[in-house]
């Protein structure tokens, strides 16, 4: 038997299984049945099968004995391949740079602590294609050691591949907040992630002009924007051995202290940056600025005496002037309701009165000894009687006793240590004059304590809480628990939340306080409303104006590589270390793993979400408000691609190659040492385009 294809002229063929026979010299055959309505795949095994192939059940051929995830940590050790990654960490192979370079894919892949990731890869194929599957948190403790004493090879590297002469520099400095308390690096500082309360670290990144980045440094968390910049210019022209470059910073970053007294005197060195808005006011009032130049351009060049040597370049995004002063008024406004809530409460007597009185009573008449007083708080005054004293002071002695008791449980428990902590404490609880009725014996290790006489000191113990009351009856009729001053703190504390306490008037009295807007402050601030000014000294001859401003806003993509790494995808926090060693070493880690992404992210671009036109940057308006092409547009409208496949954030794409696995296999039944083959899953098209994508990768 065997199948046969019969053309049909105006038909598709016919799909025959026929047998033949021989009769003399003649070959005979007929049609046993028609397969045209079978799939093509079943077609095939029937033919595969009349030619004698056996055929047996998938489970009867081999068995998967394990499956780890493999295309997304594919996707990376191909990036790292295509960039030599290898070769960046270290010239020769070693255990530790293949750590290293598990550390940076695991940080991509999968952001946590040292002890997680080790656990983790082993889901992954990632620790066998490194061989680092024994690998515990200790030797990547150890990785990140040797990786810190080899940052200045790394970062000169980099330098070498993305640092040109007299090329743009861009620099920023951002902070992360610890969890702990110990590390010398750790200190309070102007926080950026909005956490006041926390210690933190500085780090400052140098990129090249597309924001590439090319190292970190680490500052203490007290470390001013400015002070970290002439480390960095050192670094890049005696480290990197480029003496001629373009510095473009921030108008924190590169103050006018740090132009005249540092880079003015640096051949070869010059720097992009803009203006405060006081000096900007400063050229307003001085008529070398005007506002009514705006009306026909967004951009326009000028002079002036105290930026010798500099071109200035005054700009107006009247999208960004509507955006201010809507935030203005947003903000001017929850001011007002909130100061206006305070003059109800002061009218209430909220801040002065009953409760607030009942709050300092309550501190002194614990809850043990309050129904031993009999207490009348008014809004402006209150009494107190004690009805039955012997028996109060008995109560009053006993709570003592009882305090005085568990104390003594801390000490011998440990949880106390030291002569001077010890009698800190217990004169919290017994003043002087209350002291001379006990025995006191306190050491480092140990206290006791006994009553003298009982009747002596119960009364002396009650005597002292009336004292206590009479004190606070006298703070009230002074006025410190109302008044003047206590208002204005909690008017501060409202004032100065929204930061626009300079658009208001206040009027503080000790019963009550007024409030306006300064109209004339805001209408003097909202001449400003979208107006910056660029400020640079490189000569017009090597940029024009309009590239001069699109320089100083590429320092919007050191601004994207601190939010990736901080929070969408590499999450330097919570940073877990305590050494400051490991916290560079960590931060530095963190870099690596965004030199890896950012070039994924850029060959990547034709399937995320990206704006793939990037030539179109440098014609547009560098004023306006930058705008995404009619192509990222329509994906972003209809999430799709123009193939009709889905559009991808880089974190959902990274999750559609993780379904790519490979499998352990080996014949069903056999003994444990047996041999094993691997099985792939075969690319889906999209998936094997993220990989055609980052082939095309070139340093």
């Amino acid at each position: 038997m065997y199948i046969e294809t019969v053309r049909n002229r105006n038909s598709p063929p016919a799909i025959l299984l026929r047998e033949g026979w021989r009769e003399g010299k003649k070959v005979r055959k007929r049609t046993l049945a028609n397969l045209s309505h079978l799939p093509k795949n079943i077609i095939e095994l029937i033919r595969r099968a009349l030619k004698g192939e056996a055929f047996v059940a998938v489970s009867e051929a081999f068995e998967v004995i394990k499956s780890s995830l493999h295309g997304h940590v594919n996707a990376c050790r191909t990036t790292m391949r295509r960039l030599r990654f290898d070769k960046l960490l270290a010239s020769k192979p070693c255990r530790e740079r293949n750590l290293v370079e598990a550390m940076v894919a695991a940080r991509i892949l999968e952001p946590d602590s040292k002890l997680a990731t080790t656990r983790w890869w082993h889901t992954t194929t990632l620790p066998e294609s490194l061989g680092v599957a024994d690998a515990n948190e200790d030797d990547l403790y150890a990785a990140m050691d040797w990786l810190l004493e080899r940052q200045e090879r790394i970062e000169k590297k980099l330098a070498g591949r993305h640092l040109k002469k007299g090329g743009l520099v861009l620099y920023d400095l951002s902070s992360s907040y610890f969890e702990g308390v110990t590390c010398p690096l750790a200190a309070m500082g102007y926080s950026r992630d909005g956490k006041r309360d926390r210690l933190q670290v500085n780090y400052g990144l140098v990129t090249d002009k597309r924001g590439c980045p090319v190292a970190v440094s680490v500052f203490a968390g007290n470390e001013s924007d400015s002070t970290t910049l002439m480390p960095q210019v050192e670094m890049v022209r005696n480290r990197f051995g480029i003496k001629t470059l373009v510095l473009v910073g921030d108008r924190g970053m590169i103050s006018q202290k740090r132009i005249d007294d540092d880079l003015r005197n640096l051949e070869g060195v010059d720097w992009i940056t803009a203006l405060k808005s006081a000096s900007i006011r400063k050229l307003i009032d001085g008529g070398q600025l005007q506002l009514g130049l705006f009306d026909e351009r967004n951009l326009f060049e000028l002079t002036h005496p105290d930026f010798a040597g500099e071109r200035l370049f005054a700009c107006r995004n009247t999208e960004l002037a509507k955006l201010r002063v809507h935030k203005r008024q947003s903000l001017l406004q929850a001011t007002a309701r909130e100061l206006a809530r305070i003059q109800t409460m002061v009218q209430r007597a909220r801040l002065r009165g009953k409760d607030k009185i009942g709050a300092r009573v309550r501190k002194v008449v614990t809850k043990t000894l309050a129904k031993y007083f009999v207490l009348d708080i008014r809004d402006d005054d209150f009494t107190f009687q004690i009805p039955n004293k012997e028996v109060a002071a008995k109560a009053a002695l006993d709570s003592i006793y009882k305090r005085l008791t568990k104390l003594r449980s801390n000490v011998e428990l440990g949880n106390l240590k030291g002569k001077d902590k010890i009698r800190a404490r217990v004169h919290k609880l017994i003043t002087k004059k209350i002291a001379k009725h006990f025995d006191l014996d306190i050491r480092d290790d140990e206290f006791r304590f006994r009553i003298v006489e009982q009747e002596p000191a119960a009364e002396a113990v009650l005597n002292d809480i009336c004292k206590r009351l009479e004190s606070i009856r006298s703070d009230v009729k002074l006025g410190k628990h109302g008044g003047k001053d206590n208002i204005g703190v909690r008017v501060g504390k409202v004032i100065n939340k929204y930061k626009v306490a300079k658009h208001f008037v206040l009027q503080i009295r000790d019963d009550g306080f007024d409030f306006h807007i300064d109209e004339h402050k805001v209408a003097s601030e909202a001449t400003l409303d979208g107006i910056y000014v660029i400020r640079t000294s490189v000569p017009e001859q090597r940029l024009s104006p309009d590239d001069t401003v699109r320089c100083y806003k590429s320092l919007s993509q050191v601004e994207r590589a601190f939010r990736s790494i901080k929070t969408i995808d590499l999450k330097v926090r919570p940073i877990r270390h305590r050494l400051e060693t490991r916290v560079r070493a960590h931060i530095f880690l963190c870099m690596l793993a965004y030199y890896v992404e950012w070039h994924m992210r850029e060959a990547w671009r034709p399937l995320l979400f990206c704006d793939e036109d990037q030539e179109a940057k440098k014609t547009r308006d560098p004023v306006a408000p930058a705008k995404r092409s009619e192509a990222a547009l329509r994906k972003i409208r209809s999430k799709k691609l123009d193939d009709g496949t889905e559009a991808h954030s880089f974190q959902t794409l990274l999750k559609a190659l993780s379904t790519i696995v490979r499998n352990i296999c080996r014949a069903p039944g056999d003994n444990p040492d047996a041999p094993t083959f691997q099985v792939v899953t075969t690319p889906d098209p999209k998936q094997q385009r993220a990989y055609d994508l980052l082939e095309t990768i070139i340093l």
